[in-house]
């Protein structure tokens, strides 16, 4: 299964550069989310429960704080994607 989805990737960033990038910038913004809830950062998340959305000022916000608490590999992610 897992080289199925590896291969239909390969092909997606070959032909469509731009929605292969599209969906690896909201799958690392997915996973950044929860992990945000998953170590309860709860000033982070009322922020954003106020503003009824997450910015990518939130976005930043968490990535700095989770890469702190959990490793630089999260902050890396997000600039990579």
């Amino acid at each position: 299964m897992r080289e199925k989805y590896f291969n239909e990737e390969e092909k997606l960033i070959e032909e469509y550069p731009v929605q292969a990038s599209e969906k690896l910038y909201k799958a690392v913004e997915e996973a950044i989310k929860a992990l945000a809830i998953a170590e309860n950062l709860k000033e982070i998340l009322r922020s954003v429960k106020e503003g009824e959305r997450w910015t990518v000022t939130d976005l930043g916000k968490i990535a700095r704080k989770l890469s702190r608490k959990i490793g630089k590999w999260v902050l890396y992610a997000l600039s990579q994607a």
